[in-house]
């Protein structure tokens, strides 16, 4: 079966999508599927900030694939001048949005070039949204069997820039409407985005829709030459207990729910000597200067981001990890993030600061990781009281539920289920304008 995979990015990119991308990616290769990826050149690609790259674990993608990376305009003079100005960027919206869409005619052009109806089946992933643009042209005009994949929801993600902007919004729920009607499948990473979701569009049979979670790899959590130093991490069984948490706070996500319950354990208890927080990400300098300010900055270490590689090390040898989410403005949290799975890869007990209810807080609380929602401070306090007393949750094992071979065969198993399904569509359905 020859499959077309559409990610828009893949190390060494080294941004959540392309990670978890790349996952999905290897567990599909793994089921001897032929799999052609159409990716932006990482040479062409757009970066916020300063270039995120991983050479080390551009390395492991799989070999047996044939990459064809896409030249994007997004980097080119008439782009970076519409990009640079918001306001004139939304004038652009038809050229620009959804986001990254710059790079979906360079697309076309190559596929166009290499004959598309040799795919037995394409997979479009989002983020970002405008990849299932380009599938839904490959359905109009090829008639390809198509599975369209979101690891977040698109118009109904509540940390969307659509949310404060009416116009925008209701020109992409038009797209998310074509993209889900026209898709012989939609995928999303948890059952409560697929409910939030689906279930605007009733007339669509719940057995067009299903689940595919992030993965994680067994064999990538050996040490890494770049982790941090073993001084720092102490030998196993000596000093205090480490918790770990990886990843950056951005946006509504915050680490001061868990500085404030430390800060008052701290000056209850004096946990010094028995617990340290090791945090490993981006960051905002207030919330650092906030730790000391509440007397834990002799219990948290920060280090700067480390690669992907590195990071999965350092779960390895942790005796907890910690996940803190964003708070929910929209009722309960569909997000499952990409970062909880790589933990359950690790093995270690899990402290959830999550929502509740929502998907991080079920997730964890079925595989029997304590959860505590961000706003209760006592509960929090209370369970960091337990952990730093040596506390260890009695959990089954579900790791096996999100092995990168077992979820690649839930998605092989999808992708023959849309072959199966697909139907020609031909002109019949317009093209999103």
């Amino acid at each position: 079966m020859r499959v077309l995979f559409v990610p828009y990015v893949l190390p060494p990119l080294q941004y959540p999508a392309a990670l978890c991308y790349h996952k999905l990616l290897l567990g599909l290769a793994m089921q001897d599927a032929e799999i052609e990826v159409c990716h932006v050149d990482p040479a062409s690609y757009r970066h916020f900030g300063s270039p995120a790259l991983d050479l080390a674990l551009a390395s492991k993608l799989p070999q047996n694939v044939i990459y064809l990376p896409v030249s994007s305009p997004e980097t080119g003079l008439f782009y970076r001048k519409i990009n640079a100005n918001p306001k004139i960027s939304r004038l652009f919206y038809f050229l620009t949005q959804p986001t990254k869409r710059e790079w979906i005619g360079a697309a076309k052009a190559l596929l166009a070039r290499r004959n598309p109806r040799r795919y037995d089946a394409v997979v479009t992933c989002s983020q970002p949204n405008c990849n299932h643009l380009l599938g839904l042209w490959l359905k109009e005009n090829y008639s390809i069997p198509w599975i369209s994949y979101f690891s977040d929801p698109w118009v109904d993600n509540p940390y969307s820039h659509l949310r404060n902007d009416a116009f925008l919004r209701a020109h992409q729920a038009r797209m998310e409407a074509k993209v889900v009607a026209a898709s012989d499948l939609v995928l999303f990473t948890s059952e409560e985005t697929r409910t939030l979701v689906m279930g605007k569009y009733p007339e669509i049979p719940r057995e067009k829709s299903g689940v595919l979670p992030h993965c994680y790899v067994p064999g990538w959590y050996r040490r890494q030459s770049g982790a941090l130093n073993e001084a720092k991490e102490g030998a196993k069984g000596e000093g205090p207990l480490t918790m770990l948490h990886a990843g950056n706070f951005y946006g509504p996500r915050s680490p001061r729910p868990v500085i404030d319950a430390l800060s008052e354990l701290e000056r209850k208890k004096g946990i010094s000597g028995r617990f340290r927080l090791r945090m490993v990400g981006g960051m905002r300098d207030a919330d650092r200067t906030y730790a000391r300010e509440q007397g834990v900055g002799h219990l948290i270490e920060f280090h700067p981001t480390v690669p992907y590689l590195d990071s999965l090390a350092l779960q390895s040898r942790a005796d907890w990890l910690l996940l803190v989410d964003a708070p929910s403005p929209d009722g309960p949290s569909v997000f499952l993030p990409s970062k909880l799975i790589d933990y359950f890869g690790s093995d270690k007990p899990i402290l959830g600061v999550t929502p509740i209810p929502g998907t991080s807080a079920r997730v964890l609380a079925e595989a029997g990781h304590p959860v505590r929602d961000l706003f209760d401070h006592a509960g929090l306090v209370e369970i960091f009281a337990r952990i730093a007393d040596g506390w260890i949750p009695d959990r089954p094992d579900v790791s096996a539920d999100f092995e990168v071979g077992s979820v690649g065969r839930t998605f092989l198993g999808f992708v023959e289920r849309a072959v199966a399904r697909g139907r020609p569509l031909g002109k019949t359905a317009k093209s999103a304008r």
